[in-house]
């Protein structure tokens, strides 16, 4: 394999290692109850249209 090619499995390598460390960060986050989707998103679009 040429040292591009290399260095392009390298650079992959590291982003899937950094998204599976995200992944598990996920996980391992508490759970959030009573979670309102609707109400979360009116306050966002409240907070960024003004």
């Amino acid at each position: 394999m040429s040292g591009n090619g290399c260095r392009k499995l390298e650079e992959d390598e590291a982003k899937l290692q950094a998204l599976r460390r995200k992944l598990q960060a996920g996980e391992n986050s508490p759970l959030v109850e009573n979670f309102d989707g609707e109400e979360f998103l009116v306050a966002i679009h409240k907070k960024h249209a003004q």
